[in-house]
This record gives C-alpha cells, sequence and structure tokens, in this order.
C-alpha cells in the first residue's frame, strides 16, 4: 500500500504541475510549484513532508539565532505563504526528481557510483567541463608512469563526490550537538564563566531578552549552500590548461604573464553558464550571490582584491562569518587540509604507484565544524576566532601522514628526474610555436570557424581556451606553417615521439650535511621558505660552463641505470658526497684525449643545459602544516563543554613521525643534446667540487623509484 500510494501520488503531482513546466523539462515555474502545494495541502505527497523552506521569506543575515532554525527556517507573516520564496533556499533537487527528473550515477574507479544532482548533470553535459576529459590530471608524467592517465574529469567528479560527503558529515555532527546542548542545560553558565575567567570575546552568542546569553552552535548548511560547494567542487579545475601546471609554468615563467588556472576557471564557469543558458535561479541559487560564492570557493580567496590587494580570505562575501567553514572545504587557505588534495592524493597514489590508500577517507568522516580561537604568541585566545572545520586530535599523527604523501607525491613523481626532462622539451615547443601557433574559435551552434588566436591571448579568452587541451602536441605539429621556429617544434615533436627525450645531468641537494669541514648542524638558508642559492639560473649556468672551460677536463660517464652497477653510498638524505679518490683518478684532458668520453663530449654552450632550482615541501613550505590544523577534544571532555573548541596539538604527540626537513631544496642540470651528456656531467661534477658541494654522481637519488620505460 505505501508503493502504490507513492506511485498514485507522484502521477497525481505530475498530472497537476505539467500545464506549468516549459517545453525544456528542466525549467519549473516556482510560483506553480507553491501555489499548488498551498492549495492541496491535504492530499500532498508525502515527499513534501521532508522539503524544508517552503514558507518563503527573506534570507537570514548573518546575526540570526541559528538554535531555532531546523523549528522554523524562514520567519514571515502567514499573507506571504503565496509569494515566490527566495530562490537561493529553494529545494528544487528534491521536487525535481518528485516529477521524474531523477539523479544520475558516475561510476568512479575510487568510490564507484556517485550520484548526480540535476545541475550537476547539466553543468557536465557541456562542452566546457567534457573538455577535462582531454585534460591529463598529471599531464607528462604518463610518459614515465604508464598508468597515470586518468583526467581532470575524473578527479573533479571525485572532488564534487567527497565535498558531498563532508557536509553530510557536518550537518550530522551538528545535529548531535544540537542534542546535547539540549540534554545539558548548564552549558551556557560554562562557557559564561569560560567567556569571563579565559576570554573568549569573540565566541558568537545571543542576548536573550532576560540578560542571559545562548552561545551558538554551528551555521546549518542549506541546500543552497550544498549546491554551491558541489558546483565549485565540480568546476574548480576548468581553467587549467594543456598538461596541467607545465602550462601554468610556462605561462608565467617562460611568457611573464600573470594568470593562474585558479582565476580562468571563474571565467570558464561564467562562460559556460552563459553559453549553454543555464539559470541558476532554476535551481534555486540566487545568480548575483550564491554565483560569487561558488567563485570564492574556486579562487580561495576574495575575488575582488585578494592577498595582493589588501582583500584575503577575511573580505570574502559569499557568506557570512558563520559560514565560514564551508571555504575550508575545497580550498582551505589556513592548513591546505581540504577535499581537492584528499582526491587527488589517493587517485594518484594509486594509479602512478600503484598504491591504495584510504587513510584520507578518515578526514571526511570524523570532520566536525568548531570553534577556532586565534591565539597570540603567549597561547591566549584574541578578539579573533571563527568556525572551522577540525578533526579529533587523535589523527594529529595521521594528519602528518597526510602532508608526508603529498612530498612523497611531489619527490617521487610529480618532479620526477625524468618528468621533468619531458617537461622542459614540451615547454620548449610552445614556446617556440606559441607566436604563429593559433587556436581557433567556432560558432557553438553552427561549428563554424570564427577565427584564430594566438596561445598568449587565448588564454584570456574562454572562447578559444575551451579548444587548448592535450592535443595541442598534434595540432602543433600539423599546423601549416614555413617558419623555422615551427619547423623546430616539429623537429623536438619528432623526439617526443621516440622517447628521445632530454637527458638528466645531475642533482645538488641543498639540505645536506657538509662533512669535509666536519660540520654536522644544517645551514639555517636552507631551510627558510625561499631557495638558499640566490644566483639567478642564468648565471648559475654560466658559473658552471666558465669554470669547465678553465679545468678544460672531461670526467668520464658517471654510473647510473643505464651502464652500471657500481654503487656508492648515500647520506639519510638521499644525496651522494663527492667520491675524491674517485673524482682524482678519472680526471682525463678533453684537448688531444682519445678516450670516448672526450671524443664524444662535443663543446658545451649555454643553450645545451638547463638548470633548475627546485624546492619540494609538506604543504607549508618550512613550516610544520600540522601547525596550521585545529583538533578538538575527545567526546568525554567535549560532553562536559557542550560546544566544541578547537586548539592546536603539541608536536609532542607525533614527534616520531615528524620529518627533520619540513622542505627540500636542490639544483638539477638537464643536457639537451644527447651528445653532448658526458660533457656536462663533468661540468657539473666539477661545479660541485669547487663549490664543495655533494653532488649525486649523475644520479638524482631525490627519487627513488624505478624509471619506467
Amino acid at each position: 500500500w505505501s508503493r502504490l500510494y507513492s506511485a498514485a501520488s507522484n502521477c497525481f503531482i505530475w498530472r497537476n504541475l505539467l500545464p506549468s513546466l516549459s517545453s525544456d523539462r528542466n525549467k519549473m515555474s516556482q510560483q506553480s510549484i507553491l501555489n499548488y502545494y498551498n492549495s492541496n495541502k491535504g492530499s500532498k505527497p508525502r515527499e513534501f513532508d521532508e522539503l524544508e523552506g517552503l514558507k518563503g521569506g527573506k534570507r537570514k543575515s548573518s546575526q540570526y539565532n541559528h538554535e531555532d532554525e531546523e523549528v522554523v527556517d524562514y520567519q514571515v507573516s502567514k499573507k506571504q505563504n503565496s509569494l515566490v520564496m527566495d530562490s537561493q533556499n529553494f529545494p528544487l533537487a528534491p521536487i525535481l526528481r518528485t516529477v521524474g527528473l531523477r539523479t544520475k550515477t558516475f561510476h568512479d574507479r575510487i568510490y564507484g557510483q556517485i550520484e548526480l544532482d540535476p545541475l550537476i548533470i547539466r553543468i557536465m553535459d557541456t562542452k566546457q567541463f567534457q573538455r577535462l576529459q582531454q585534460l591529463k590530471q598529471l599531464g607528462l608524467c604518463e610518459n614515465v608512469f604508464r598508468a597515470a592517465n586518468h583526467t581532470r574529469f575524473e578527479h573533479s567528479v571525485g572532488a564534487m563526490h567527497l565535498a558531498t560527503r563532508m557536509m553530510q558529515t557536518l550537518e550530522e555532527q551538528r545535529r548531535k550537538d544540537k542534542k546535547l546542548r539540549k540534554m545539558y542545560p548548564e552549558i551556557n553558565q560554562y562557557w559564561e564563566n569560560l567567556r569571563e575567567q579565559k576570554g573568549y570575546p569573540s565566541l558568537p552568542f545571543k542576548e536573550n531578552a532576560d540578560g542571559s546569553r545562548t552561545y551558538s552552535i554551528p551555521a546549518k548548511i542549506t541546500e543552497a549552500d550544498k549546491l554551491c560547494v558541489k558546483v565549485a567542487a565540480l568546476c574548480h579545475d576548468l581553467g587549467h590548461g594543456p598538461f596541467s601546471h607545465m602550462f601554468e609554468t610556462m605561462i608565467c615563467q617562460d611568457l611573464g604573464k600573470d594568470w593562474t588556472h585558479e582565476d580562468m576557471s571563474v571565467h570558464m564557469l561564467k562562460y559556460l553558464l552563459q553559453d549553454n543558458k543555464i539559470c541558476l535561479e532554476d535551481y534555486g541559487l540566487d545568480s548575483d550571490v550564491d554565483l560569487r560564492f561558488i567563485e570564492e570557493l574556486i579562487v580561495g580567496d576574495d575575488l575582488d582584491g585578494g592577498k595582493r590587494k589588501g582583500g584575503g580570505i577575511d573580505a570574502r562575501r559569499g557568506r557570512g562569518p558563520e559560514k565560514h567553514f564551508l571555504y575550508d572545504i575545497i580550498n582551505n587557505a589556513h592548513s591546505g587540509l581540504d577535499i581537492d588534495k584528499l582526491d587527488y592524493f589517493m587517485r594518484d597514489k594509486k594509479v602512478s604507484l600503484g598504491e591504495e590508500d584510504k587513510q584520507p577517507n578518515r578526514f571526511i568522516d570524523l570532520a566536525r565544524v568548531c570553534w577556532c580561537p586565534e591565539l597570540d604568541k603567549d597561547g591566549e585566545p584574541t578578539k579573533q576566532g571563527r568556525w572551522g572545520i577540525c578533526w579529533p586530535e587523535k589523527l594529529a599523527p595521521e594528519a602528518m601522514e597526510i602532508f608526508k604523501i603529498r612530498f612523497n607525491m611531489h619527490w617521487k613523481v610529480y618532479t620526477h628526474r625524468n618528468v621533468k626532462a619531458v617537461e622542459y622539451l614540451i615547454r620548449d615547443v610552445l614556446k617556440l610555436a606559441c607566436k604563429h601557433y593559433t587556436v581557433p574559435c567556432y560558432d557553438k551552434d553552427t561549428a563554424r570557424l570564427l577565427g584564430r588566436v594566438p596561445i598568449e591571448d587565448a588564454i584570456y579568452e574562454p572562447s578559444a581556451f575551451v579548444n587548448l587541451d592535450d592535443h595541442i602536441l598534434s595540432n602543433i605539429y600539423n599546423f601549416q606553417s614555413d617558419e623555422e621556429d615551427m619547423q623546430r617544434a616539429r623537429a623536438l615533436l619528432h623526439r617526443y615521439q621516440r622517447h628521445d627525450f632530454y637527458k638528466f645531468v645531475g642533482n645538488t641537494p641543498m639540505n645536506f650535511v657538509d662533512t669535509r669541514n666536519g660540520n654536522t648542524s644544517v645551514s639555517a638558508d636552507s631551510q627558510g621558505d625561499s631557495h638558499p642559492v640566490k644566483t639567478s639560473v642564468q648565471d648559475l649556468k654560466n658559473e658552471i660552463l666558465s669554470m669547465w672551460e678553465q679545468e678544460n677536463v672531461c670526467i668520464p660517464d658517471t654510473p647510473d641505470e643505464e651502464n652500471s652497477e657500481l654503487e656508492y653510498p648515500l647520506d639519510d638524505r638521499g644525496s651522494q658526497p663527492m667520491n675524491e679518490e674517485f673524482l682524482s683518478q678519472s680526471r682525463t684532458p678533453v684537448k688531444g684525449s682519445s678516450g670516448q668520453n672526450a671524443s664524444g663530449s662535443g663543446q658545451l654552450s649555454a643553450d645545451d643545459l638547463i638548470v633548475e632550482k627546485w624546492s619540494v615541501h609538506h604543504g607549508k613550505k618550512s613550516k610544520n602544516p600540522v601547525d596550521e590544523v585545529f583538533f578538538f577534544s575527545s567526546e568525554k571532555e567535549a560532553s562536559a563543554k557542550g560546544l566544541w573548541i578547537a586548539r592546536r596539538v603539541s608536536q609532542n604527540r607525533y614527534g616520531s613521525i615528524l620529518p627533520r626537513d619540513q622542505i627540500m631544496h636542490g639544483i638539477r642540470v638537464f643536457c639537451k643534446d644527447p651528445s653532448k651528456r658526458p660533457a656536462a656531467i663533468s661540468a657539473h661534477r666539477l661545479w660541485c667540487k669547487k663549490k664543495m658541494w655533494p653532488e649525486s654522481l649523475g644520479t638524482d637519488h631525490m627519487h627513488h623509484t624505478d624509471d619506467l620505460h
């Protein structure tokens, strides 16, 4: 009987609402739904009983009391029942499912089946979002780690799924907090004493009529909030160019442009909505306030100014201070622990290294919103505080392990020596082609070619940027042009197709123990945020060449994975100290020598070498990232307090797994011409000896993974 009643109710509601639907099934009049609901309360199906906010009314201000919002969400008079309610708080998704617009599912390799809402489906079924299927998540890492061929499309859907799960967790914890408040009426007095004794001046509260205070619990996450966070998680990578971060580095460093993929994601989102005529009001969102909130979630900063113009995260206006914890879900500017990183940690680690890690799931299932007071240098609370996403104190060691995953993935995969060699080759291809190759722009209806724009202009034009993806290499190769730069670009692409990449020469780690002078302390300069070597890359290159020319020697090729089984002991940092005996015995004059290495060395020039200053850290450069994460106390302690107050955890709780260095610096050298690699190795080793720096004898021991060919 229950199933029969539900089916009959659905048929009844569809028959009565059908005249109010437009030709587009996704667009229905909210006024028609509300009028029907008000005139047929006695015969409404049970699905309507679960809907919230159907009374209409104005949007709650940031000072609204959230204690009673589950009873009455919107306080309006009875005369306003028939008015069109505020679109931001209108839960349209359940009604769309009621009338037949059911959600779809997407199968993910990590999470299995993922449910998609109607607005999510509309966004995914656009050219702008489908473009992410043509962008590899790890860019050119596929040339080294063959299984790392997953796309930005998969990552975006996975990030949206984790955001949905986290919001469900936060809402469940909020319901428990409210129930706890009712069970312990003395909680308000406890916080009043805490406010007076220890000083929490920014602790949120409501002034009652009798002069007492009722301290707040975290604000409720509305249906509009949930949908905004889902859209932001889905679209946060729309602005990535070909080969992901490598393209952004090329644009900023080689072309000197002020451009970020986060800002481009905002432009692409606006272009997506306009080009596909997607009206946010049809899905219960406000086209001004909610759209701004989505854009701020993507950027992770204030849209108008940001830190560079005096804005910053505190200037965000998409949501009030009582809901600032929502900004921590996608792009956490405080600790860096968010669903974006949790997803690609699990996904990238599984496909590249074959290691499946379920540890990040605990940070989704055990999260809750707590009051995070800012502390001064003495550890006392200040007037500043915020609602933020926090985790149990027992997860402090696991949080350090999460940041270690970030370090290891950068160390082993993202900046692998062969990956960087491929990236430098492709960067040269793009630099040669950027002034000649043009990106096409097409009419969205007729697919007629409207024009072509250069790459350096396409990054600011969404209609052209939508046609920039990983197929750009084949497009450059087949582009009809007799320019010399284009011919050189095609020659490099020939090498790329044969896997004849640039060659790694050597690595010089800066975080080292100088054993020559008996100094066992690490240089303080090597632990700073900036690179300890202040000399420019071009000056370093000239320095290496000048020392090599003055010494006029060629040191035979050093042992590596291709031509020798010789091994040299490593220190605990992975660097290999200079073997003075080997160096002195293997020195051979270049001029007049008939040795194999001397004859094949050739004459080095500045154009043959690439010098890179690299840095790898755990997430906060030289700082411990766990120090920026807030944790809450145990259930027993919290039950006596009622409201969850977060705090930072001492390093003593996880000191045994704390890394010695939070950041690693170094200098790596690559050679473009394989025939000149022996001479480049000689020059690099001689430079390391003169500088009294350790070097890796031609092998980058910063990476412990085997090369895949």
